[in-house]
């Protein structure tokens, strides 16, 4: 049992490395078009205008998950050697188990940051909940929230939370955990091939009001109308009037100009063909 839980437990362990620096290569590639003052803007461009940009943010997506299962089995294989016995063969030191804890609790931290950083009505909602929790009662020091979640009006620093400081704090626990630098060729080919296989399959969509993302097959189709211009009504952009700009409504109240056309029609503001 102790040598299965040792092999299962660094299988996972190179498993979540080779997610990790999947996440972070993908994580390079899209910051350069992502502005944490409009996230919907522009994550919308991306579902709307870039089949390479909407690919890897769904390799950005399932390289996450595929991370956070990694780490728990990791996690899950290591529990199941007690310190409190007197073997050390099968004992795993407390150091070690804070290690895990602590890893666990800043890939969640990872995790949530990159959703909250989605900036839809949902993800905002979300993090507004977090704030509440943590100031209800005075227990965290409102000073600390700020510094954790950031002010309302902006992402900038959810942003560098997750760009930056929670990136770096789960690499330094990943080496300390593994002692390797990388994964080996079998890990990183098998977790990018079967993480793309996914992201072209199925690609995450964004949330718009009351109603839930959209989830998307086959996420490189491309636009029917290649260099149309992307109109932004209320914060994001309207993909069907990527086709129908030429629309003018029944009246200034019914304008697609000023209220889209999925508020009403319902469908995929963030496809152009849904």
């Amino acid at each position: 049992m102790k040598i299965l839980n040792e092999n299962v437990g660094n299988r996972a362990g190179l498993t979540a490395m080779a997610a990790f620096g999947l996440c972070a290569v993908s994580g390079v590639a899209l910051s350069r078009g992502y502005d944490p003052d409009s996230p919907m803007v522009s994550i919308g461009t991306w579902l709307l205008a870039s089949r390479w940009l909407t690919l890897v943010r769904a390799v950005h997506f399932w390289a996450t998950l595929v991370l956070i299962g990694a780490v728990l089995v990791h996690l899950a294989a290591r529990l199941r050697m007690p310190f409190g016995t007197h073997d050390r063969s099968v004992r795993t030191r407390p150091v070690t188990w804070l290690a895990l804890a602590a890893g666990v609790v800043l890939v969640g931290f990872l995790a949530l940051t990159g959703y909250l950083l989605r900036g839809d009505p949902t993800a905002l909602a979300v993090r507004e909940s977090l704030r509440r929790f943590l100031t209800r009662g005075s227990v965290v020091d409102p000073t600390f929230t700020t510094l954790l979640l950031g002010r309302p009006e902006g992402l900038g620093v959810v942003y560098f939370q997750h760009a930056a400081l929670a990136p770096l704090l789960v690499l330094l626990l990943l080496l300390a955990q593994s002692r390797r630098l990388w994964p080996g060729p079998f890990a990183t080919a098998g977790v990018t091939i079967g993480v793309l296989w996914l992201a072209l399959l199925v690609s995450p969509g964004l949330g718009d009001g009351g109603r839930r993302a959209a989830w998307r097959l086959a996420p490189v189709r491309p636009r029917p109308v290649p260099g149309a211009p992307l109109v932004v009504v209320r914060g994001r952009p309207e993909g069907c009037l990527t086709c129908h700009v030429a629309m003018s409504g029944l009246g200034k109240s019914h304008d697609p100009a000023t209220i889209g056309c999925a508020s009403c029609h319902l469908g995929d503001a963030y496809a152009s063909d849904a």
